[in-house]
């Protein structure tokens, strides 16, 4: 169980209790000092009744300041109670004409005029986005910090409904589906992966849906496991089985190895749409490398919105989105937006020192893994 916060309140709660005590033991002593320096003016017996009442009091002091003190911490969580009755509804979970268990067939995405803002009265993060996207096609989505990448996303999976607009996946308006329907029918790979308190097993499938060998197989190709036929990797097995342990936000794994656990999630989840949140920017290059091969080979015909860092590692998609002050400033090939003087994605390039040879250079090699890939 967490107890960092109870156990920052027991501390500040010593922390003062300490300081008034301190405060009363030298208002006694100043009292004592000034009874002492003045006996020949004071009576013995007065000065002894003011320090007993001096003590009592200082004692009473202490008690009233520490009990307004926690009163007033305990009415914080009053405070959130009310501010959490206020808060607008999210939506439904489900909804009665939710599409079928098959939805999204293809998974073909439409923005069409999409604006949005974090709250009533906040400046528009997204202004008129508007794009289409195929069935199975690889999409970038780059632009420089707060262009609107991440909104897009919050948009797609209802965490911030659009003021405007419109968002449909396969013809669908995502207004008409249910929350807990759109979110389980999406695969989403984060930045920063979450890991709860329990095992493997639990992490990767909590709703208990696949069985232990679809696990293993999602495991071995996230590159977790090592591959059939590969020598046995005794240490791999016993970290990645299925009840090992994973302590709390999976401090026991590193950066790298929760990603590629954010990957095995979505390989076992098997949807029809990857979103990719800078998945790679917080690793290293060999992480990096098996989670590209493993997003060519595993999702060759899944829909995949990819939020990039690294340019090089989406400059062999179908096209790129280049998002500029909430607006998609330009939508086309990697090799379209590079020859096109003056464009962003150009200027991005150049700071990431990625040239016209090294797209092709990077395409290339894309094209003919994913050719011997399907070939094997």
């Amino acid at each position: 169980m967490e107890n960092r916060a109870l156990y920052m309140t027991i501390a500040l709660q010593e922390w003062l209790g300490l300081r008034l005590e301190t405060i009363a033991n030298f208002l006694v002593l100043g009292i004592a000092l000034f009874g002492a320096g003045e006996r020949k003016s004071i009576h013995p017996a007065s000065a002894g009744v003011v320090l007993t009442y001096t003590l009592s009091m200082a004692q009473v002091f202490s008690e009233v300041v520490q009990a307004y003190a926690k009163n007033e911490q305990n009415f914080n969580a009053v405070e959130r109670l009310l501010y959490y009755t206020e808060l607008p509804s999210e939506g439904a979970t489900t909804k009665p004409d939710d599409p079928p268990p098959t939805w999204p067939e293809k998974g073909a995405i439409s923005f069409n005029n999409v604006e949005m803002a974090y709250r009533e009265g906040l400046p528009l993060v997204l202004k008129g986005v508007t794009f289409d996207v195929n069935g199975g096609e690889k999409i970038g989505i780059v632009g420089r910090t707060g262009a609107g990448k991440s909104s897009l996303l919050q948009a797609l999976f209802k965490v911030v409904n659009p003021q405007r607009g419109s968002i449909t996946i396969d013809g669908r308006d995502l207004q008409d589906v249910g929350l807990t329907t759109l979110r389980t029918r999406l695969a989403l790979v984060p930045q920063d992966t979450t890991l709860f308190l329990g095992t493997l097993r639990e992490n990767l499938d909590p709703q208990g849906t696949r069985t232990d060998a679809e696990i293993i197989s999602a495991l071995k190709r996230a590159w977790l496991l090592p591959a059939e036929g590969s020598p046995v990797d005794s240490e791999a097995e016993a970290k990645f089985s299925l009840d090992a342990p994973v302590t709390d936000e999976g401090s026991n794994y590193s950066a790298g190895e929760k990603q590629l656990l954010a990957l095995c999630r979505a390989l076992i989840k098997g949807s029809r749409i990857i979103i990719l949140d800078e998945a790679t920017s917080s690793v290293d290059v060999e992480t990096d490398a098996k989670l590209q091969r493993t997003i060519q080979t595993e999702f060759a015909s899944s829909t995949l919105l990819c939020i990039a860092h690294r340019l090089n590692t989406i400059v062999y998609y179908d096209r790129i989105v280049v998002m500029d002050d909430g607006k998609v400033a330009e939508f086309d090939t990697p090799l379209n937006l590079f020859d096109k003087e003056g464009s962003i994605f150009r200027s991005l390039c150049d700071e990431a020192n990625l040239s016209r040879e090294d797209i092709v250079r990077i395409r290339t090699g894309a094209t003919v893994q994913n050719t011997t890939e399907a070939t094997n």
